[in-house]
């Protein structure tokens, strides 16, 4: 009777905490992050989405800046660090001052443990998607590739011409997206221009105060916090 009852814990053991292979061997970029039920904007820096990576006992997760844990273990449901002093956080400058606090909003998250994750799929858009939720129900959600530098590829395009500029840049975007804010900083990540812009898809500005050289434009639709990012450059 003993062995009778032992056999079959094991097996029900082994379903329950076995590793989801679906987690590894991918890169995962985000799509969403969420912070005491506000969702952060901005996740984007230098140009790529944030993202993790997962290894058999460790993870590194940023975009401009990195932080690795090692000492990782999981099961099919949940992430757990062993200990905290075996993170380590490598920082640089990023291109945009706003993605140095929402990366370290996303770096808090993953502090948090255990880490719960689920792993689904979006027929609509063929992807895989990644839902970390931590301690504290913030939530962070990854996709299995990169859609656009932000949440809606299908609907935030901007064509910016000509790219490079001498005065005038002409700013469209595909399927008619409105955008109100324009920002656009140097390579040092300074602020050289902000201003409100019209809610128009095919906006004219003009740009000639601006010194010769390489620029990241950011422009941000109100509505739904979507932020779009390009490199500009100036002749």
């Amino acid at each position: 009777m003993k062995n009778f009852i032992l056999i079959p814990f094991v097996l029900l053991s082994n379903v329950i905490f076995s590793q989801n292979p679906e987690l590894f061997d991918v890169t995962w970029n985000m799509t969403e992050l969420t912070v005491d039920g506000e969702i952060v904007d901005n996740i984007v820096a230098e140009g790529a989405p944030f993202g993790i990576v997962f290894g058999d006992d460790f993870y590194s997760a940023g975009a401009c800046n990195e932080r690795q844990c090692f000492n990782v273990t999981y099961d099919n449901m949940q992430i757990i660090t062993s200990d905290a002093t075996s993170c380590a956080t490598t920082l640089s400058v990023c291109a945009f001052p706003d993605s140095d606090k929402s990366e370290n909003a996303y770096f808090n998250v993953l502090n948090q443990v255990p880490i719960r994750y689920a792993i689904t799929s979006n027929t609509d858009e063929d992807t895989i998607v990644l839902t970390l939720t931590n301690a504290s129900d913030d939530q962070a959600i990854f996709v299995d590739r990169v859609l656009s530098l932000d949440r809606s590829a299908k609907n935030k395009v901007i064509v910016l011409a000509p790219n490079p500029f001498t005065d005038t840049l002409t700013i469209t975007s595909i399927n008619d997206t409105s955008y109100d804010v324009m920002k656009i900083y140097d390579v040092s990540g300074k602020l050289q221009v902000s201003k409100q812009i019209p809610a128009t898809s095919n906006l004219k500005v003009d740009l000639s105060n601006l010194s010769k050289g390489i620029y990241f434009i950011e422009l941000l639709e109100k509505n739904t916090a979507s932020v779009t990012i390009q490199k500009l450059v100036k002749n």
